[in-house]
């Protein structure tokens, strides 16, 4: 029998993140005063169409995207779908560590030819090589940082780059929102309501103001024809309201949380010989941490161990969980297979502190040892 679960104990956070209170105070608020159809022109329309529109510049916001424009979707796998449709027929060329909805969304577009480069020594993508491959007309996307290892990558770099060769830009920054300024400015940024304190079930595309977008859902004229359907509006609410805290909170939270994290690595060293970290000396997100455990242990049992002492941890992407491959992704940040399978994903919220992370410390120790 599993103990109760407590936030404190929730160590997952860049799979899901409890929906923070005032995202919940906002979508109460919305389902109550906002419930008619935003599309409609009589006052509950109108009332519905204020609060997705305020939600809209929370969002933009939080990415600095004043001159952007703000879709609602679905979610992140939307998202890129929609941008990969809409940058063209040219070649698109991708990190080998990006999320399987990129790759999946471009290989499923017909004739669309799709390029995956590895990573250098440093983890980091050549945005010049990636540029060069692409060539005019086409597109590089990559991940502003990546889910199962933290490891941040220069789109900066490659936004300045792309923009004077003639290249589009797709930045998924679902894990970087929330964890740090966004500063880069692509032709379509990818968020996700969920990784930063909203609901599930929406998320956005920040597209730039010239770009024509290409739907993947037909059927009406809803969030200026990029995306038809009447738009879900306490989720929506939910997600802007989120995005205001976490814009408020990012920089503190930041801070705390990389003392938290170094503490975590510090003390795993000490007491548990033979650990290592993916990504260590390269710039990562100040909440997360990919835990090579020593030779001889195995990431999944050593998950089902701590689930049974009520920690959530990850053992590498959510999205792959229960298989025993070795990750790709571990893999193209240079792991062996035995490595990857050793990996432990730590990932930290708000609701942690010194004593919550000396708890998991050593309740590592005592299922690994």
């Amino acid at each position: 029998m599993h103990p109760s679960p407590t936030p404190t104990r929730y160590f997952d956070y860049n799979a899901t993140t409890p929906v923070l209170a005032e995202a919940v105070d906002a979508m109460q608020h919305a389902l109550v005063h906002g419930w008619g159809n935003p599309s409609s022109s009589h006052w509950a329309g109108r009332q519905a169409r204020a609060l997705v529109e305020r939600a809209r510049s929370q969002v933009a916001a939080l990415v600095g995207a004043t001159d952007r424009r703000v879709v609602f979707t679905s979610g992140a796998t939307e998202s890129l779908a929609i941008a990969l449709r809409s940058v063209g027929s040219g070649r698109v060329v991708a990190s080998a560590v990006e999320h399987p909805a990129l790759f999946d969304n471009a290989h499923a577009l017909p004739g669309r030819d799709v390029v995956s480069l590895a990573l250098g020594e440093d983890l980091a993508l050549d945005v010049a090589a990636a540029v060069d491959r692409a060539g005019v007309g086409g597109t590089v996307a990559l991940m502003a940082a990546n889910n199962v290892t933290g490891v941040c990558q220069p789109v900066d770099a490659l936004c300045a780059l792309a923009s004077v060769r003639g290249v589009a830009t797709i930045v998924d920054a679902v894990q970087l929102a929330g964890k740090a300024p966004i500063s880069c400015r692509p032709d379509f940024l990818v968020l996700a309501a969920h990784k930063l304190g909203g609901p599930k079930g929406i998320g956005a595309l920040v597209a730039g103001a010239d770009v024509e977008l290409q739907p993947v859902v037909y059927g009406g004229g809803q969030e200026g024809g990029a995306r038809a359907g009447t738009e879900p509006v306490p989720a929506i609410v939910g997600f802007g309201a989120a995005c205001e805290v976490v814009l408020r909170q990012r920089d503190v939270w930041a801070r705390d949380l990389r003392k938290l994290r170094d503490h975590l690595e510090t003390r795993l060293v000490a007491e548990l010989p033979g650990t290592r970290f993916v990504g260590q000396r390269a710039p990562r997100l100040p909440n997360t941490s990919a835990i090579i455990l020593p030779p001889g242990s195995d990431a999944s049992a050593t998950l089902t161990q701590l689930d049974a002492h009520g920690f959530a941890v990850s053992a590498g992407s959510a999205c792959h969980a229960g298989r025993r491959e070795p990750s790709p992704v571990l893999m193209a940040h240079g792991l062996t297979p035995d490595e990857s399978l050793r990996v432990l994903r730590v990932s930290l919220g708000p609701a942690h502190d010194l004593a919550s992370v000396n708890a998991l410390i050593a309740a590592i120790i005592a299922v690994a040892s």
